[in-house]
């Protein structure tokens, strides 16, 4: 029997750590959130440019289930 169970992770910040955590999870097929303070930050983030170098643009723009905000209750 297969399980249709949906899992969502919030990760709260953004940075070298939380960002590259968040691109392992998207990419093992779990939908993220990830929320940061820093709106600078979550801007960069939400137009695909990679604010850590351990993440690269090109992996951003591919994580299309991730949403960056700055206020945990959008999600």
């Amino acid at each position: 029997m297969k399980n249709n169970t949906t899992v969502d992770v919030a990760i709260i910040g953004m940075g070298y750590v939380g960002l590259s955590l968040a691109w392992v999870l998207v990419d093992s097929g779990l939908r993220v959130t990830g929320i940061d303070v820093n709106l600078e930050k979550v801007r960069a983030i939400n137009e695909a440019r990679s604010p850590v170098v351990d993440v690269s643009s090109t992996e951003i723009e591919r994580m299309f289930c991730l949403l960056y905000t700055s206020d945990a209750a959008d999600e």
